[in-house]
């Protein structure tokens, strides 16, 4: 279902190109060469999650960090955990017992 799922999008972004590369207007021999558009990412992101049948379906900008703050809304748990101020990585202790 996954492989499927993967060929959907790839005929997806074939399309969009080919149907943006369509729509671009011809150049012209007589001016000055333009400079093309910069390439930039086109929103909103798509993310997939999996369903209760574990199908994947699409969730546009939707982030992996908003679902796991709805999911500990959900479950009760606390909010995210933030680092400590502090981290005491090693401890070394001298000792003379004479």
């Amino acid at each position: 279902m996954r492989g499927a799922m993967r060929l959907v999008a790839v005929a997806a972004c074939l399309v969009a190109w080919f149907g943006a590369a369509c729509a671009a207007e011809p150049e012209s021999d007589a001016g000055p060469r333009a400079v093309p558009p910069a390439i930039g990412e086109s929103g909103p992101e798509i993310f997939y999650l999996e369903d209760d049948a574990g199908r994947l379906v699409p969730v546009p900008g939707f982030r992996y960090r908003d679902f796991l703050e709805l999911f500990r809304i959900r479950e009760g748990l606390p909010a995210a955990l933030e680092p400590p101020p502090a981290v005491l990585e090693r401890l070394l202790v001298r000792c003379d017992l004479t």
